[in-house]
């Protein structure tokens, strides 16, 4: 991963491959598409954009291995019955965990609660810290190990 946006840039990045791949899901969109209609998308700063494309792209790229370990994280949960913002929002975090090493586990997942504190319910950021503990716990545990 490179270093795309500055560290207040990288939760608007994250925000917008959220919301990205919430359009491409909700909208029945290709990536490309989302990204040519998206007005929020179009009128961020580059580093920004860059950032928050790098991420949808790698979550649409690996979407096999992103949503295995994110199935095999979920007690009781079906993936695809998520609200469709919880489910965007741990796909992104997810892609990080497994595929960012240049980014700490515990950044990606506070990172992650933070965001669904702004985008979804009040219960949401509970159960994003649980899922995300429990992915990285069993896909990343390298980076919490290191205390990245």
């Amino acid at each position: 991963m490179t270093d795309t946006a500055p560290a207040g840039g990288r939760r608007r990045g994250r925000e917008l491959a959220m919301k990205l791949l919430y359009q491409v899901r909700v909208g029945g969109c290709t990536l490309d598409e989302a990204c040519a209609s998206f007005e929020e998308f179009k009128e961020s700063p580059d580093r920004v954009k860059a950032f928050g494309l790098e991420l949808a792209k790698g979550v649409v790229d690996r979407k096999s291995d992103v949503e295995d370990a994110l199935r095999q994280s979920l007690t009781g949960w079906d993936l695809d019955r998520l609200a469709a913002i919880d489910g965007q929002l741990l796909r992104v975090a997810t892609y990080e965990l497994l595929f960012c090493d240049d980014i700490p586990a515990r950044v990606t997942i506070d990172e992650a609660i933070e965001i669904s504190r702004e985008y979804s319910t009040g219960e949401s950021t509970k159960f994003v810290n649980g899922v995300l503990d429990a992915v990285a716990s069993k896909h990343a545990a390298r980076k919490l190990e290191k205390g990245t």
